[in-house]
């Protein structure tokens, strides 16, 4: 692989042109030039296509480096990889000596059908549950794209998108080069190989073991293999798609994608599709079938419809198929052992491109990509791929050759994940105050904003709490001294981008599931997202004199003081997640009655990266001098839109949207009103559709009144833009009384947005 890179300034020898938005263009090119591509991509080599460093010339493009993929997530990425790890062994074994093409297509405006007035007869179909579309041979294939191509291969996705491109990752290409595609565009990928096989589907998928593709090549060398990137509308209420508006932008992008790009058998052979947008993008599949039906029709083309086990949809199909038999329609007689011709495309060599020409991809080896000393990025990245192929080679590599962890600076969205014992190694550093630049007496320019991770101020004189957090971390000490743990933490910055910042006046959703409890503390509720109170700068004062919620969950898991090294403090939109952290200490007390209570044995099951399955989230809430202070909507959008950020899941489905265990956030040195700040994290659950768990740890009379107040809401259908209506009218009064009080006596039209 690291071959790959290293010539490719010889085997792509001009940059590649992008292919923006209402162009009609294609790109040819070799499959070791789409090899030496991807490698780059895989040692995340593209500048200004990161997304923490995208280029606003970029912002309406993919990024195309694999950095994501090694981050923490379920397991289908770890098989992803295996897939692309797998076809780099085929082509670094045996380089491929074919070509593909990728090809954009904008149908324009004078071409849109105006389906009310067509007159164009039903196309033939053929029906089939047993065939996956991409073993249907010689016709066009659908791809149920984003429009964003790729979607997300390269994060946690794994539906039929990312499926395809993972076992066909030639397909990859066109995440570096493809602008995000409008409603009148589609994007073909002609020539792909395919080279895994694979079984299950989203959270099930895996790799599969090898796949010999014995699909024949056209004149120009490429496999016969053509598929069409069309992306469906993601419909988060399902009923909005019964709007005649939404139908003809989904006619349109099908008929678009279907419609022959020339005349003749060489261009209108059979389409192959299925339930288009109909899975994660709620989609009705009987409508996505009359839809497709229809353009394939007016295209002039054969359909075949392959839903893949979905018996039911195809014997309702078939009797609808029956009826329009009575009415003069045909079935289609699929014949796939009568291969159809390619329809051609324009080919666009490799050719020069001067610094006048706007649209090419900015490649690894650009003279322009140049460190902030002027040094040559490529030159640096040459050599550190050679020293690493040589110790590969020598098996010679070791944990020493690991780079020091990144800083995780405000507005990034990236992660660091190291083992156990590297966490414990870094925190020894610690404990021995070897962090230079880093202490609060000597802190360096570029430190001001971080925590000082070094434990000199814990060692200083103070209250009896400090011993018994020291007590705690000595137990870690001795616990890892004796027996190292093996397993993986992991610790992610986020940042809200603004377009994402909730307008919650307007909202009309309903209130999240509620479940109250005054017997357990957050830490002791399992498999949920646990709530860490915490301070802008994470761990607060747990290296000082601090010894409440966020210190004692920091002294009894050593492992979440790593993040003070790399964690610059947090902003309004920003929220840090502590991933895998082991619990060693047991305690009693709190604040000055803390101390440390023995051994604590962590039985916590381990998730497929080896961390322990404890999600933790460090949200800071506002430091209210005056509590009076609190009472005013901007202090509210504030709370809102940090607690928004810190319960929103990162991706959907069940592995990201787990319930949250929280409580009395901000609420005692903090000077927090305990009603408001439960109604606001409330009003963000719901918002994120997630459950909520409120432990307010022996505070009866708060969870009493909160039960009493979350049914009366829900028994009128409150919403959270009627909550945050009543929370503007709350703060205008004079003698406000409690806020629970004041939700029970307005008029119920309030709580309805």
């Amino acid at each position: 692989m690291c071959d790959l890179v290293l010539h490719i300034d010889s085997v792509c020898s001009q940059p590649l042109s992008l292919l923006r938005i209402e162009t009609n263009r294609s790109i040819t090119m070799s499959q070791r030039q789409a090899a030496s591509l991807l490698a780059c991509a895989f040692f995340c080599l593209f500048p200004n296509r990161s997304h923490q460093t995208l280029s606003k010339e970029y912002e309406n493009y993919q990024d195309p480096n694999f950095e994501t993929l090694f981050q923490h997530g379920p397991q289908s990425k770890i098989e992803k990889l295996k897939c692309i790890l797998h076809y780099f062994r085929r082509v670094t074994e045996t380089m491929p000596n074919g070509v593909i093409t990728i090809q954009r297509f904008a149908l324009s405006r004078s071409r849109f059908p105006q389906w009310p007035d067509l007159n164009t007869g039903l196309c033939d179909l053929h029906l089939t549950t047993g065939k996956k579309i991409e073993d249907i041979n010689s016709v066009l294939q659908v791809d149920f794209a984003n429009k964003y191509i790729g979607g997300g291969v390269l994060s946690a996705g794994c539906v039929q998108e990312e499926i395809r491109f993972t076992i066909c990752p030639e397909m990859l290409v066109s995440l570096l080069v493809c602008e995000m595609m409008q409603k009148n565009e589609c994007i073909f990928l002609i020539g792909c190989e395919r080279y895994s096989s694979y079984k299950g589907y989203a959270n099930s998928f895996q790799f599969g073991g090898n796949y010999e593709d014995k699909t024949p090549r056209d004149s120009w060398g490429r496999r016969w293999c053509h598929v069409v990137a069309m992306d469906a509308i993601y419909f988060r209420r399902p009923s909005d798609q019964y709007n005649i508006k939404l139908i003809e932008r989904e006619l349109l992008k099908a008929y678009t994608s279907f419609r022959p790009l020339g005349k003749g058998s060489d261009y209108e052979f059979g389409i192959a599709t299925g339930n288009w947008g109909c899975g994660a993008f709620n989609g009705d599949r009987q409508l996505k079938a009359i839809i497709q039906l229809m353009a394939a029709s007016e295209a002039r083309r054969p359909l075949i419809y392959a839903a893949y086990g979905d018996k039911n949809l195809i014997t309702s199909f078939s009797v609808l198929h029956d009826y329009l038999k009575e009415q003069g329609a045909t079935p289609f007689k699929y014949d796939p052992s009568n291969p159809e011709r390619e329809p051609s495309t324009s080919c666009v060599q490799n050719r020069s491109v001067d610094q006048l020409d706007s649209d090419p991809v900015f490649m690894p080896y650009s003279s322009y990509n140049l460190t902030r000393n002027k040094q040559s990025i490529w030159l640096l990245n040459q050599q550190s791929l050679i020293n690493l192929k040589n110790m590969c080679d020598n098996h010679t590599a070791t944990i020493k050759d690991l780079k020091p962890p990144p800083l995780l600076r405000t507005g990034t969205n990236r992660s660091v994940t190291m083992s156990q014992r590297q966490a414990a190694s870094l925190l020894a550093c610690a404990f021995f105050c070897l962090y230079p630049n880093r202490s609060d007496n000597k802190q360096k320019k570029g430190y001001r904003n971080f925590p000082n991770p070094n434990f000199n101020a814990l060692y200083q004189s103070g209250h009896p709490k400090k011993i018994e957090k020291l007590k705690c971390i000595f137990h870690y000490f001795q616990r890892i001294t004796e027996k190292m743990p093996n397993g993986v933490i992991t610790v992610q910055r986020f940042a809200l981008p603004k377009h994402l910042s909730p307008q919650w006046a307007d909202f009309t959703t309903g209130l999240c599931n509620l479940h109250l409890t005054t017997g357990q503390k957050i830490e002791d509720i399992n498999n949920v997202l646990q709530v860490d109170f915490a301070n802008k700068y994470i761990g607060g004062g747990v290296l000082s004199a601090g010894c409440v919620q966020e210190e004692i969950r920091f002294s009894i898991c050593p492992e979440m003081l790593v993040s003070l090294l790399v964690c610059e403090k947090m902003e309004v939109n920003e929220c840090i997640f502590l991933i895998g952290c082991e619990r060693y200490s047991s305690y009693k007390g709190y604040a000055n009655s803390f101390q440390f209570d023995g051994d604590y044995k962590d039985n916590t099951p381990k998730d497929d990266w080896g961390r322990k399955w404890c999600h933790l989230v460090a949200m800071d809430a506002i430091f209210f001098r005056h509590a009076s202070t609190q009472y005013d909507m901007h202090c509210a959008d504030r709370e809102l839109l940090k607690a928004y950020t810190s319960f929103r899941p990162l991706e959907q489905g069940l592995d990201y949207e787990f319930a949250i265990a929280t409580g009395n956030w901000g609420c005692g040195a903090f000077n927090g009103d305990k009603y408001v700040k439960a109604i606001i994290q409330l009003m963000a659950a719901s918002k994120a559709r997630r459950p909520l768990i409120y432990a307010a740890y022996r505070d009866k009379t708060l969870v009493h009144s909160f039960g009493v107040v979350y049914e009366y809401l829900k028994a009128h259908n409150a919403t959270v833009g009627g909550l945050y209506l009543c929370l503007e009218q709350y703060f205008t009064q004079v003698d406000r009384g409690s806020l629970f009080e004041y939700i029970l006596n307005i008029p119920v039209s309030f709580l309805k947005s």
